[in-house]
């Protein structure tokens, strides 16, 4: 915001997020070319989310922890919505950019009932991420994630992902991008 203030350009605290999120905040060079462009273009005139969707190609990748999280917090919405920008984002086509995405989530399944295996048995969330040779953050925050879902949950979750993996390998006729929609959809419903 500032930035766009130094350019003559009042830009609004939405459009100023959504223009990191399309950019990240790593690139700051990047970032300055992204305002200097946006600001010469609006001529002194009010920027807004609007703005930001016209005239900036997302470039900023979407850490695999945000769908993961998504998932473990149920949030369908925003797990469809991170799935569909990922899918978007790759410089690979969906149809294969969908089974890394499936891994992905399948690979932190298969963590997540290993440490509500541990759970179970009394292992507290840092030793457990040890005992699996996790990073201690990451194996906590799993650890956090398998006590959302019951083992009944997460047995079905093990289900969905194989007949997904299986519509992947050729056994649907669906689109790759719709089998792995539809297999979040059901792995994180309430």
């Amino acid at each position: 915001a500032e930035r766009f203030r130094q350019a003559g350009v009042k830009a609004e605290t939405d459009a100023c997020a959504l223009l990191v999120q399309y950019i990240g905040d790593e690139d700051l060079h990047a970032l300055a070319n992204e305002i200097t462009k946006i600001a010469t273009w609006a001529q002194g005139e009010p920027v807004g989310v609007a703005e930001i969707e016209q005239l900036v190609a997302p470039i900023a990748d979407i850490a695999p922890f945000a769908l993961t999280d998504a998932w473990a917090e149920r949030r369908q919405g925003r797990l469809l919505d991170l799935c569909e920008t990922m899918l978007e984002r790759s410089d690979k086509s969906r149809r294969d950019t969908a089974p890394r995405l499936a891994a992905t989530l399948n690979g932190h399944l298969s963590r997540m009932r290993q440490l509500k295996r541990l759970a179970d048995e009394g292992v507290a969330a840092r030793d457990a991420a040890l005992t699996l040779k996790m990073h201690p953050f990451a194996g906590e925050k799993a650890y956090r994630h398998a006590e959302g879902f019951s083992d009944e949950e997460l047995a079905s979750a093990t289900v969905r992902f194989a007949e997904l993996d299986l519509a992947l390998k050729g056994g649907s006729r669906l689109a790759a991008d719709v089998e792995l929609q539809r297999a979040l959809i059901a792995v994180s419903a309430e």
